[in-house]
């Protein structure tokens, strides 16, 4: 757990405004979510399966934890994908739907039974923070669909995906 912990402080205090800032983050981003993987699978339903863990060592614990590093590999590459020189929209759309997807399933298991009884305030802090993060992905995936639908002329359907972005941004104020 300290291992992932620490591969994933490291991942976050990566520069993010550098190529290899991103690349590094993206790694060991990668890496934390192996490895809480790894012990949610191997180690803690293995064979010397504890039967009442603590919360942090919890199947959905360690889900969200793994998926909340997934999440921010994906950020990452969200992030790398938007200083390119020319922006590829539907490619941004869909690393940022990807990342939005993630977030909202570190969300589901914050807000599973074991968390929010034993973890009640980070069950609370996380949910609002993941929730918040899904959403505004989402509205990024459907701002940068709607410049590809500007390009193929599709005027209608941009405008209801740039309508449904400002109900994401919307939502995410709340």
């Amino acid at each position: 757990y300290n291992v992932a912990a620490l591969q994933s402080y490291l991942a976050a205090t990566e520069d993010l405004s550098t190529k290899d800032g991103r690349s590094n983050a993206m790694k060991l981003f990668g890496a934390a979510a192996t490895t809480f993987r790894h012990l949610r699978t191997d180690l803690m339903d293995g064979p010397s399966k504890d039967t009442d863990p603590s919360a942090d060592l919890s199947a959905p614990c360690l889900s969200m934890c793994e998926y909340i590093n997934l999440a921010q590999g994906q950020m990452c590459a969200y992030e790398a994908a938007t200083n390119r020189p020319t922006q590829l929209h539907g490619l941004l759309a869909k690393i940022a739907a990807a990342a939005a997807d993630l977030y909202n399933t570190a969300l589901e298991y914050s807000q599973d039974p074991i968390i929010k009884g034993r973890l009640t305030n980070t069950s609370k802090a996380f949910g609002s923070h993941l929730k918040t993060v899904s959403i505004l992905f989402r509205a990024r995936a459907e701002w940068h669909q709607s410049r590809v639908c500007h390009a193929d002329h599709a005027y209608p359907m941009e405008l209801a995906r740039l309508r449904f972005a400002d109900t994401c941004c919307d939502e995410a104020l709340k």
